[in-house]
């Protein structure tokens, strides 16, 4: 059943000895998805619905975490400030040194990782550990996560994307990067 399975969903063959645990129907990354997203997403889960019958779980990010609040935004954050310094740290010594000619929103971007502040990032290295270990306990051998692997659909070849900075309230990057 999972090589038909994974046939359909991944176009790979999968060996038929596979086992499937659990399969986690996240919640919260699956409420961050535009409709478009779900509804194109929706044939496949039902899929997964036929063929696993029983082993399909609709799992709150908190069952894993056991934070309260903020749901993915919790993985979020110790990830964005993780990325921020580390992306200074990796190009920061070069872009001072080389000075390469950038688009208007890469060298903003630049700007904001060198001016970020490292003091919450030992905060966020503990956070993402333990958040690590928590995914780690709570998923038995052979379980499975099920999350839309972005939120949105792809914008059209030659159209603007969005920035970090935008103040809409379905900003792209920051739900992609909370799943």
């Amino acid at each position: 059943i999972l090589s038909r399975c994974a046939s359909v969903l991944l176009a790979a063959p999968v060996p038929a000895e596979v086992e499937v645990g659990h399969i986690h129907l996240i919640t919260e990354a699956w409420d961050l998805a535009d409709a478009e997203v779900r509804e194109a997403l929706a044939g496949a889960v039902q899929l997964m619905r036929n063929l696993f019958a029983g082993k399909i779980h609709e799992t709150s990010i908190r069952e894993i975490d056991g934070a309260a609040g903020l749901g993915l935004k919790n993985w979020y954050e110790p990830y964005s400030t993780i990325q921020w310094a580390e992306i200074w740290s990796c190009f920061g010594s070069w872009m001072e040194s080389a000075k390469p000619t950038l688009s208007p929103r890469t060298r903003v971007n630049f700007e904001l990782a060198k001016n970020a502040d490292r003091r919450p990032v030992g905060e966020a290295i503990r956070a993402r550990e333990q958040y690590f270990r928590r995914l780690a306990s709570f998923l038995a051998p052979h379980d499975l996560l099920c999350i839309p692997t972005v939120p949105a659909v792809a914008r059209l070849k030659g159209k603007p994307g969005e920035d970090r900075s935008g103040q809409s309230k379905r900003r792209y990057y920051p739900r992609t990067l909370s799943i």
